[in-house]
């Protein structure tokens, strides 16, 4: 099932000319923790990414008991889709559809009115790999609002290591958050 949704959802689609190809390099079962979307999320975004990996995309099936707020989610190198006709109808959306869209998002892509920047961001990620062994960069940030919260930083995470150390932060960032923790908020200079 996960090969052939990323085959209707992304390699059977225009990624092929951008020169961009999702190979399932492991396949393995995940228990989910949890029936909210946030909670599963925080679960998936725990997960390092492997040696072997550029990026870790969970699928979930149907479940009674699943809150779904969300037809799928991205963070840095972590994502998630509901992978099932049944979980995404109420989005209006197909399965391929929904993980299309979060498949543009783990390449660096955020929402804009036009694909241009979203292809620029591939291309320049795809300059900054180098070698096609090399692990595939993610941008810090796609979301507009977080790189004006964050001072107009977009840095291009180029090392997996580093993606992982991300990852964890912003996973207990949201804990801290969750027990009611404040964080700080950043400050821009003038």
């Amino acid at each position: 099932m996960a090969r052939r949704l990323m085959d209707e959802a992304w390699n059977g689609t225009e990624a092929g000319s951008l020169g961009l190809k999702v190979e399932l390099v492991s396949l393995k079962p995940w228990k989910r923790e949890g029936a909210d979307i946030e909670t599963i999320f925080k679960n998936v975004q725990k997960m390092p990414v492997a040696p072997e990996c550029d990026r870790i995309f969970a699928f979930l099936g149907p479940s009674d008991e699943l809150v779904t707020e969300l037809a799928g989610g991205v963070a840095l190198t972590h994502g998630f889709v509901l992978a099932t006709p049944e979980s995404t109808r109420q989005f209006m959306l197909t399965p391929a559809e929904a993980a299309r869209h979060e498949i543009y998002h783990l390449a660096g892509c955020g929402h804009s009115p036009t694909m241009d920047e979203c292809y620029r961001k591939i291309a320049h990620a795809k300059r900054k790999r180098g070698s096609t062994n090399a692990f595939f960069p993610v941008f810090l940030y796609i979301l507009e609002e977080d790189v004006r919260k964050n001072c107009g930083a977009n840095a291009l995470i180029a090392d997996r290591g580093e993606a992982n150390r991300i990852a964890q932060r912003w996973v207990a960032e949201k804990e801290r958050r969750a027990s009611g923790q404040a964080s700080p908020e950043p400050r821009c200079g003038t």
